[in-house]
Parts: C-alpha cells; structure tokens; sequence
C-alpha cells in the first residue's frame, strides 16, 4: 500500500491538535509528522500521547 506522509508545524497548538491529529492517527496510508517550534503549552505532550512522531525543532529553522 502507497503511503503519504503529511507534516504538520505546529508552535502553541494545544487547544487544536489533538482534535486535527485524531481526524487522520487511524488511517494506515498516512505518515503523520508532527514538527514543534518549541512550544510552551501541552502540544509536545499531546503529540507524544497519540503515538505520533514528533520532530523538535528551533521556530522558523527549516526542515532539510
């Protein structure tokens, strides 16, 4: 089965995350990536909690 990976940026993304992430953790054609600009509320531990990959890195440093 073909896989489509989508990666999310997220900085501060608590209230709406976890909400987002649901709508696509089930669905075994995607990859979810979750990439953090640091953030200071409970999006890291959110992410964390279902399972998805998360990639730290410093807001506003591109991904290569």
């Amino acid at each position: 089965m073909n896989q489509i990976s989508i990666i999310i940026p997220v900085f501060n993304e608590a209230e709406i995350i976890e909400e987002t992430l649901l709508k696509l953790v089930n669905n075994s054609s995607v990859e979810l990536i979750v990439v953090d600009g640091g953030s200071s509320d409970r999006t890291v531990e959110i992410v964390k909690k279902l399972g998805v990959k998360l990639v730290h890195r410093s807001k506003g440093v591109p991904i290569r």
